[in-house]
């Protein structure tokens, strides 16, 4: 860039400036944000223009200047885990950082704790990175971020108990389609036999007895009567179980709010 030009940028700079206010900055006009608790300040517009005003030795470049605010330290914990590093905001939200080293020692002097085991107390790591994907697939756009509280009602609602049928249980091994049909044919056979042993009570109660535990054999898979956890459920029921307890936990959650508001204000 010749001198000229230099001197076009320089003069641009502070017409542009000039034209500006406080809440609007017009075209090529600098704009930065000053992050008082960090004491940094970042360009939104007018990046080069550092460079060139300090190649020109200026004391100081026109800009529009917002002040912006920034998470407390003891809001914030960051965990590196296999190569991964994931920012947490009030143990709450998690972003997945891909450029950690350029505010490392910044964010260790700020206080900022660097961890290298994933809590407990969290939802799965591998349920927050699945999340993450999940959001990519329906918005590649912009920064993810994943709601821990939600993940965890989910894992809670996952866990959650519920009574079913011996049917809607995935990967129960059932019989061989010819087994149950040989097992459903041996019925009209012991219906009749049960008529000619009707003299006979002791074979007569047997027959009931083995014609009785067919039709159990058959009626019981599908008999609410069983507990089951929701994740362990086949899939065409799980979602209507999920939507169900979902509901309800979320209703407890918000009773305990209220009650601990109230118990607050007294």
């Amino acid at each position: 860039m010749d001198d000229a030009t230099q001197q076009k940028v320089v003069r641009i700079a502070f017409d542009r400036f000039a034209q500006s206010s406080g809440d609007h900055a017009v075209m090529d006009c600098a704009q930065y944000g000053f992050i008082r608790p960090l004491g940094l300040v970042l360009a939104h517009e007018g990046k080069n223009r550092v460079a060139l005003f300090r190649v020109l030795d200026l004391p100081y470049i026109p800009a529009v200047v917002q002040e912006e605010g920034y998470p407390s330290p003891d809001r914030m914990r960051i965990f590196e885990i296999g190569g991964e590093v994931f920012a947490v905001l009030d143990d709450r939200y998690v972003e997945l950082l891909h450029t950690v080293e350029l505010g490392r020692q910044l964010l260790a002097a700020y206080g900022v704790p660097f961890d290298s085991a994933w809590p407990g107390e969290y939802p799965a790591l591998d349920r927050v990175r699945d999340a993450f994907i999940e959001q990519r697939l329906v918005d590649s756009i912009g920064t993810p971020t994943v709601d821990l509280a939600r993940l965890a009602l989910e894992e809670a609602v996952d866990k959650t108990e519920v009574t079913v049928a011996l049917a809607d249980v995935a990967d129960i091994r059932w019989p061989r389609p010819k087994s149950l049909l040989i097992v459903a044919g041996l019925a009209p056979v012991l219906m009749a036999a049960m008529g000619f042993a009707k003299s006979y009570s002791t074979l007569l109660n047997i027959l009931s007895f083995l014609l009785g535990g067919i039709f159990m054999m058959f009626s019981l898979p599908f008999v609410d009567a069983v507990g089951c956890r929701v994740e362990a459920l086949r899939e065409r029921v799980r979602w209507h179980h999920k939507h169900e307890v979902r509901r309800e936990l979320e209703l407890q959650q918000r009773r305990h709010r209220v009650a601990s508001s109230c118990a607050a204000d007294q």
